[in-house]
């Protein structure tokens, strides 16, 4: 293909992120499973960049090699011709302006930033990205680590903070991540849970500011965790004006934990008959225990294997409670405190909540089994952080949901790439993948498809 066919097609030149106008001639051809993109630019007015002399004599040709785009889902080459000049006044030498590329590098701009787009989705990773545009492993990542470092967000109004498994090969085995609640942005990620790191990250974060100047910490009006106690320790020093509350999910999570506990200590009672109805429904069908109780089929009838009938999951369930009184009285304190969790934000106001909940955390302790004595006395420690989760913003009730969605994807990030042993990579790769708007360096190119590719990246984020 000529570039006479081409020229008369802008969106060509602009996909190489040249100006049409210095354009005089582009080649293309296909070489080993290569787009080779043959460019010479226009003769340019030179001027001596030591004397300023516009008294240049073209002393040689020369070309350089550049990693390319893919072109039709291959990988491409981009063979730039420049000269080599000379001035007459002052004798200096030089080379003519190379286009697409700064001299250091041997990728074209325009591939770095397709490179960098390659690398937003969360399941991309750098071996991946480097084998489509036919480069090391290596380069992918020197670009990232070069154009790629996500600064800390401002803390929100509403401060989501857990923490997530990074790898085994540290002491410091889990790291810490912080989420606005609202915008659904990480804040930042921590290499660390540990209280000592915690401490001095957050003391760091107003340790400059002026007297009279509004701190960031005090702008934080919620914080949202699980139940580590250190967490507690660290709210409380460091965002006095806050209220701490403890994400709901969790404390449901520890109820049924519990009851799950029961109905293992009470099937092993029957572990010598192994093919006995109690057994097997207390091996098989214990998810049933964990429903909230209204939301168990009372309608579809199935066979079901053990009962060996057609039945619902309700009878199903009631055959379960009749084992035993240990797992029926847990569960009905259980469903009780699911009742209290599930009350909506209109009916909150219509509720003692407190005097409910201690008569739940009484209920738990008079069962007597062990199981019920620790979750009372966990309640119990955690009883005015769990009474603050029944707060709503804009109608959603504060919890940690948003943030455990995101752990997910997190995990997904390290999984993909077995693996980062460089926190500092891992960090920016997370944040810049799971954020959105979070942007690298777009001053590669002010041409058409910079714009094109970032314009497209705002209006999904829309």
């Amino acid at each position: 293909m000529k570039g006479n066919e081409i020229m008369d097609n802008k969106e060509l030149c602009y996909m190489l992120d040249l100006d049409p106008d210095t354009v005089e001639d582009v080649n293309i051809t296909r070489k080993d499973e290569k787009y080779v993109f043959s460019i010479v630019m226009k003769r340019q007015t030179y001027e001596c960049p030591e004397c300023h002399s516009s008294h240049v004599n073209i002393k040689a040709n020369k070309s350089k090699k550049l990693v390319g785009a893919q072109f039709n889902n291959c990988p491409s080459i981009y063979m730039i011709h420049f000269k080599r000049l000379c001035c007459r006044d002052c004798g200096s030498s030089f080379y003519d302006h190379v286009p697409l590329a700064d001299e250091t590098t041997k990728i074209a701009r325009v591939t770095q930033l397709h490179i960098l787009e390659d690398l937003k989705p969360f399941n991309s990773v750098f071996a991946s990205v480097a084998r489509k545009y036919d480069i090391s492993t290596t380069k992918v990542i020197s670009l990232f680590d070069e154009n790629v470092q996500v600064k800390r967000h401002p803390l929100p109004r509403i401060l989501l903070i857990d923490e997530f498994y990074f790898q085994r090969h540290s002491q410091q085995k889990y790291a810490f991540v912080m989420m606005n609640f609202e915008n659904k942005v990480i804040v930042d990620i921590i290499k660390s849970r540990w209280q000592n790191v915690l401490s001095d990250y957050f003391y760091s974060i107003d340790a400059e500011k002026g007297k009279g100047e509004k701190r960031e910490k005090e702008k934080v009006e919620f914080v949202c965790s699980d139940l580590y106690e250190p967490y507690r320790s660290i709210i409380a020093t460091y965002f006095k004006n806050a209220t701490y509350l403890v994400d709901h999910f969790h404390v449901v999570k520890l109820v049924n934990d519990q009851l799950n506990n029961t109905r293992k200590r009470e099937m092993r009672k029957h572990s010598d008959d192994r093919q006995s109805k109690e057994y097997r429904l207390l091996k098989f069908r214990y998810k049933l225990l964990m429903q909230y109780g209204p939301t168990v089929d009372i309608e579809t009838y199935r066979f079901d294997s053990i009962l060996g009938c057609h039945c619902v999951n309700k009878t199903v369930l009631d055959e379960i409670l009749s084992i035993s009184d240990d797992i029926k009285a847990f569960y009905d304190v259980k469903e009780a405190f699911m009742a209290l969790d599930d009350i909506d934000e209109k009916s909150a106001a219509e509720h003692d909540l407190e005097k409910e909940l201690n008569e739940i955390i009484n209920r738990f302790h008079q069962l007597g089994t062990k199981e019920g004595v620790s979750i009372s006395k966990t309640l119990k420690s955690w009883k005015r952080e769990y009474l603050n989760s029944f707060t709503w913003v804009n109608g959603r009730r504060i919890s940690n949901g948003p943030l455990e969605g995101k752990n997910n994807y997190i995990k997904k990030i390290l999984s993909n790439a077995n693996g980062y042993r460089n926190f500092n990579r891992a960090r920016n790769k997370i944040m810049f993948s799971q954020n959105l708007h979070n942007e690298y360096d777009s001053g590669f190119s002010d041409l058409y498809i910079v714009d094109k590719i970032l314009n497209s990246r705002k209006q999904k984020a829309k």
